[in-house]
């Protein structure tokens, strides 16, 4: 994709993180502070680019930033590539690629951003129900005493001719923790070698 943002009355300051290592936002912290310092008021929008990293999901850029910014709307997406597992997906910034790094763009001005969901018909749904049976942080490890890529096949998931599981990344699944908590929509975005 390749968008161009212009406006007569909206100003643009856009970021970047440092590497991200772990689940600690302060580094999200930092590079909004920076950003948002050169723009005249609270912004309107956060538009984001986060790098797919093992050591957090989607919701950390989501969850901190919201808090960061004290509810500014969030919009973007991971970094991914042509790959099935994604080894080459980069953040780019001012012409360079990172792997690590979060970029962002915030919009300040008279903007009232609308999301919209959509939703999967109920003739689409798989109606198995997975326990997840063992996980190592984001990586989910085994459902139903199964490997990840033993259990989609069990679903009625297929390999191509490589072998490989493609587009699982198509296929949203609700978890449920059992605690009390609202479920949850977690997206697979690839599988490891072992499956």
């Amino acid at each position: 994709t390749f968008t161009v943002l212009t406006s007569d009355d909206v100003q643009f300051a856009a970021g970047l993180s440092e590497p991200i290592t772990g689940s600690d936002p302060t580094l999200l912290q930092a590079a909004y502070d920076k950003a948002a310092a050169t723009l005249p008021g609270k912004p309107s929008l956060i538009i984001g680019f986060g790098p797919l990293l093992a050591s957090v999901s989607g919701d950390f850029y989501v969850d901190n930033l919201s808090k960061i910014s004290g509810g500014v709307p969030l919009f973007g997406s991971l970094a991914v590539d042509h790959y099935n597992d994604y080894h080459d997906a980069c953040v780019l910034y001012n012409g360079k690629g990172y792997t690590d790094r979060f970029a962002f763009v915030l919009l300040q001005g008279p903007i009232q951003p609308h999301f919209y969901i959509a939703s999967i018909s109920n003739e689409t749904l798989f109606r198995d129900k997975g326990v997840v049976t063992a996980s190592n942080g984001n990586q989910l490890q085994t459902v139903n005493n199964l490997p990840v890529s033993d259990y989609l096949l069990s679903l009625g998931l297929t390999k191509n001719a490589e072998g490989q599981i493609e587009g699982i990344n198509a296929f949203p699944f609700i978890v449920d923790y059992n605690d009390g908590t609202q479920p949850v929509v977690r997206v697979m975005f690839a599988l490891t070698p072992e499956g």
